[in-house]
């Protein structure tokens, strides 16, 4: 009998998090736009599924690192923001965001990003 491994309440609640953060991003584009837009379509701008950008809404799931990216492109917000809510000091040229990521908190970033949802390969042929 195999078991799934426990996941981290941390993990779990990071997740959750996220999902707030990308729900903000997402209705204030619906405000900025006029109107209501499907999660599908913020998706397809993404070029993820409806359903892998509606789990990250819910915080059922977390984007890849690559996606996290990917959002912090598409909604012009810094990608420290989007996965941990930190605000970047106004006034002051851009930062990396690898240095705005202090080093206790890269294990968690891993298995965040380890978490997400693997990109499907195309099948040979």
């Amino acid at each position: 009998m195999t078991h799934k491994p426990k996941t981290d309440p941390r993990l779990a609640q990071l997740r959750v998090e996220i999902g707030g953060r990308l729900m903000k991003l997402f209705l204030s584009r619906q405000e900025a736009l006029g109107r209501v837009i499907e999660a599908k379509e913020e998706a397809g701008r993404l070029g993820v599924s409806g359903q892998a950008y509606g789990q990250w809404l819910s915080g059922q799931n977390a984007p890849t690192l690559a996606n996290l990216e990917a959002i912090a492109v598409l909604y012009d917000v810094h990608p420290g923001w989007l996965a941990f809510g930190w605000e970047p000091r106004t006034g002051e040229p851009p930062t990396p965001a690898a240095a705005l990521l202090p080093v206790d908190k890269l294990p968690e970033v891993i298995q965040v990003a380890r978490a997400g949802s693997p990109r499907r390969r195309a099948k040979p042929g």
